[in-house]
């Protein structure tokens, strides 16, 4: 195919193709290119266009600060392919894939957010609309893996369905209104009330406090109505009530009704009087209830605990009487600002006046009734004194000992706090309520209960304890601790047979030391002061398990040793047979030299470590042993090894011959063997080594060697 130089004017092109940089500031001819190829890079100005198109309807072009590809005609612009993507600059992110018969997809900064599918689109993160529309009745929009929340409108109703967990509306403010907005249904606020409406008019309010119900349109608050003509009531429930017939507020026949208990506790009736329709059943008053007012089904009480119990008159009257239930007899009278009267059968038994009272007949005295700082005093000299001074109660005695006698039954002395003390004010006892009893020795704190045991403060002396332990028998005696359950969890053996044997777990120790845990723990645990490191001593399993020696950090502990129960030593954390450590011997070997020659033995001796076995020798030779006839033929071999090797295995030691020998000689023993034999390496490459020869070693001096190998 022919090329066009340079153009210097119009020209018409036909089937050709432009040269590298042929075209210059002189245009082409609009129409002169046709169906050729062009060679290289086609460059074009700012704003020049290439236009397709009768009327150049579509234009690609870039204007100096973007690029466009821009259909100006008509039509539509049309890309046409398999796969169309839009990607960056760089060709380093998508922006846009559309596949043929698959998905289109959207991204951003190069992560999907949209995606079509064949059932619709799937978004990724967020969704944004103006408006979101499903056209037609019960088309759903569909929420969660599941679809689990969905909402939609049937034709006739509009509905949010959720079908897993719980449906939450969450904001600060929540209203439910009619469709014209204009009234409230429901209104809640972040951090407040909670309204509720009728009408438009609000009827229930929460409170920090409770709930407020109201109706400003007349004075009933709150109506409860039951239509079958049983009586109405409103039941209360807690989370430990599951009856709502248990706790219930009810009307019925114009009277109010109280249920607590699953029966009636108060009736307000008809006729305005409050009833407790129930025997024993009290009108309870004050935070600890200790005013008490009720019938036992024989007698009727008012009854208190706490402080005094008052009558108080006021607004003009100035007498209290309590009469017989006739009214006709008295049985006591009560005047303002003058007597007290006490009636036995309507006769005025004690009265009151302005220096004290007067007792008509006998004074038998069963409670006797003093104010605070009001004492009861006893002996010529007032020495025993007996009053409460608004606080506490006080026994004092001034003079000789305070005796308290019991002769049978028990001694009880009745409240919240109790303190024993000298006259000097020197402390001996100390009773809290729900706290601690103290004892203290010359006024100092001695001994103290806490909720988890006693605290001394000093030594603690514990005497013999007598007695049998039970289910040991004998009539033996033991001092011990008990636990919960009342066994002992330590004792010492103070006579009998183990005099002074210690048990810790065990009842019945049968040696100095006895431990015995009730659970796979560690027996024995030795540690540093104030340190969270030591070592424990651990038995594995009952019944004669193997002994472990534990590292013990910060309540974990770690095997670093174990004595297996058939006499195996493991190391670390091993506990197999095979590698247990099962035999340690010492000794000495005789060993005998062959090759004519006459030796004396100094000292040989072996170590053998499980299967490892280190043999070692001294041997003199005489002063003469004749290299005699044959000596020379004959190779050096040492027998009489205290083990025989193990078979297939090899093992070399090392020798030293005092006067001859050969340089490089060595000990070698042969699996299963308990010879050894004395080899010398040849120094030559493809020479066999051999065998020491007994003419190479000179009289009178001496053969050393050692070897260690392993037995069967």
């Amino acid at each position: 195919m022919p090329y066009i130089g340079n153009i210097t004017q119009d020209f018409n092109v036909s089937n050709a193709m432009l040269d590298t940089d042929s075209v210059t500031s002189i245009k082409i001819v609009d129409g002169t290119i046709e169906g050729a190829d062009i060679a290289a890079n086609l460059d074009l100005s700012d704003s020049q266009k290439i236009r397709f198109g009768a009327g150049n309807d579509l234009q690609i072009f870039h204007d100096g600060s973007d690029s466009f590809i821009k259909d100006a005609g008509t039509g539509s612009l049309t890309l046409n392919s398999n796969l169309i993507a839009l990607n960056n600059a760089g060709q380093t992110e998508n922006m846009l894939t559309a596949t043929e018969n698959d998905a289109v997809k959207l991204y951003f900064d190069n992560s999907k957010k949209f995606e079509t599918m064949s059932t619709g689109v799937d978004v990724h993160g967020t969704l944004r609309a103006d408006e979101i529309k499903l056209q037609g009745d019960n088309q759903i929009l569909k929420i969660g893996g599941a679809d689990d929340l969905q909402l939609y409108h049937s034709g006739q109703n509009s509905i949010i369905n959720n079908n897993v967990g719980d449906l939450r509306l969450e904001s600060d403010i929540i209203e439910l209104l009619n469709h014209d907005s204009n009234e409230f249904y429901l209104r809640a606020s972040n951090g407040g009330a909670v309204d509720l409406y009728y009408n438009g008019s609000k009827k229930l309010e929460t409170k920090s406090t409770g709930v407020i119900v109201s109706n400003q349109s007349n004075n009933r608050i709150l109506d409860v109505h039951h239509t079958n003509g049983d009586n109405a009531y409103i039941a209360f429930l807690d989370q430990n009530t599951t009856d709502n017939s248990i706790v219930r507020l009810g009307a019925i026949a114009n009277e109010m009704t109280i249920f607590s208990g699953g029966s009636e506790t108060l009736r307000l009736t008809s006729n305005r009087d409050v009833n407790i329709p129930n025997d024993s059943k009290k009108l309870q008053l004050g935070a600890g209830q200790d005013l008490q007012i009720y019938h036992d089904g024989t007698r009727s009480w008012i009854k208190n605990d706490t402080g005094g119990l008052r009558l108080s008159v006021a607004g003009g009257s100035n007498r209290v009487d309590i009469n017989k239930g006739a009214v006709d007899e008295h049985m006591a009278k009560f005047e303002a600002d003058g007597a007290v009267e006490l009636y036995y059968d309507n006769s005025k038994k004690f009265e009151t006046y302005t220096n004290g009272c007067t007792v008509t007949g006998n004074l038998n005295a069963g409670n006797v009734d003093l104010a605070d700082n009001a004492k009861a005093r006893f002996g010529a000299s007032n020495d025993l004194q007996i009053y409460h001074d608004g606080t506490a109660s006080f026994i004092t005695n001034t003079t000789g000992g305070l005796n308290l006698n019991d002769t049978g039954g028990y001694f009880r002395v009745k409240s919240d706090d109790i303190k024993l003390e000298a006259a000097n004010g020197e402390d001996f006892l100390e009773c809290d309520a729900n706290g601690a009893v103290k004892l203290y020795f010359d006024g100092g704190e001695k001994f103290v209960t806490r909720s988890g045991g006693v605290t001394v403060s000093s030594t603690l002396g514990i005497a013999n304890v007598g007695g049998d332990l039970a289910g040991s028998g004998g009539g033996q005696d033991y001092m011990g601790i008990r636990d919960s359950s009342a066994n002992f969890a330590f004792m010492v053996k103070t006579s009998g047979t183990n005099n002074g044997f210690v048990g810790i777990g065990e009842t019945v120790p049968l040696a100095p030391l006895h431990i015995k845990p009730a659970a796979n723990v560690s027996q024995l645990l030795i540690e540093q002061n104030n340190a969270t490191d030591g070592y424990a001593l651990f038995q594995d399993g009952p019944n004669g398990g193997h002994l472990k020696f534990m590292r013990h950090i910060n309540g974990s502990e770690t095997q670093k040793l174990l004595l297996r129960n058939d006499g195996g030593l493991c190391f670390g954390t091993d506990s197999a047979t095979a590698n247990a450590l099962d035999d340690y011997e010492e000794g000495t070997w005789t060993p005998d030299l062959n090759a004519n020659i006459s030796e004396s033995n100094v000292s040989s001796r072996y170590v053998k470590i499980g299967r490892s076995v280190t043999a070692q020798f001294y041997v003199n030779i005489p002063g003469t042993f004749g290299q005699a006839a044959g000596a020379s033929d004959t190779s050096l071999v040492i027998s009489g090894l205290p083990y025989a090797a193990g078979s297939n295995s090899f093992h070399t030691g090392v020798i030293d011959v005092g006067n001859g020998g050969a340089a490089g000689a060595y000990l070698r023993v042969s699996g299963g063997a308990s010879t050894l034999s004395v080899l010398v390496g040849s120094g030559s490459v493809g020479t066999a080594r051999t065998h020491l020869r007994g003419n190479t070693i000179g009289a009178g001096d001496y053969v050393i060697g050692s070897i260690t190998y392993q037995t069967a």
